[in-house]
This record gives C-alpha cells, structure tokens and sequence, in this order.
C-alpha cells in the first residue's frame, strides 16, 4: 500500500490528510504549533490517536522519535541530501 501526503504551504499550523491510492482519507497529521518541541500527533479518520511524535532537539540530521501506547515505535531521519525532495529513512523498534 502507497499512501501520499501533500502539505499546504500557507496553513496555520502542520494539519494535513495521508491519502491512500485511491484517494481516501487514511490518516491526519495534527501538527502542534504551540510547543517547545516541534511534534505531532498521526490520527485515524474518525480522530482515534495512533501515535506521537518529537523532533528531537540536538541531532546531527532532522530526527524525530515516534511513540504509540507510550512505548518507542520508530525513528525517522531525514536523508542528508535530496535537492529534488524530501526522503526519509524509517527505522521500526521491532527492526523492521
């Protein structure tokens, strides 16, 4: 499964929908703009909480730690160079 997420440059805030192939609405990107640490919060359509995540203050590269059920679930980081887009590297805890 291939999901898209397109973010809009003008919006208050990180808000923006994960569409999956088809076009449906997958999962909502609540982006918290008022925090110490840049996060956000990735939510089910109805706006059931599947996870949390932090950007990590002092790293070398973008990184930001993922949380679900409060347990550590992934870490995505931002590769170094890409001049066309953004990529990311996920790593899963369970190492997948």
């Amino acid at each position: 499964m291939r999901y898209v997420m397109r973010h809009r440059v003008l919006s208050l805030g990180n808000d923006y929908w994960v569409t999956d192939e088809g076009g449906n609405r997958a999962f909502l990107v609540d982006g918290k703009v008022f925090s110490f640490r840049r996060g956000f919060e990735l939510k089910g359509p109805q706006g059931e909480v599947y996870a949390h995540a932090h950007k990590k203050v002092l790293a070398l590269r973008d990184t930001m730690v993922v949380k679900s059920g409060g347990a550590h679930a992934a870490t995505i980081r931002k590769k170094l160079f890409s001049p066309v887009r953004h990529s990311f590297r996920i790593s899963l805890a369970d190492g997948e």
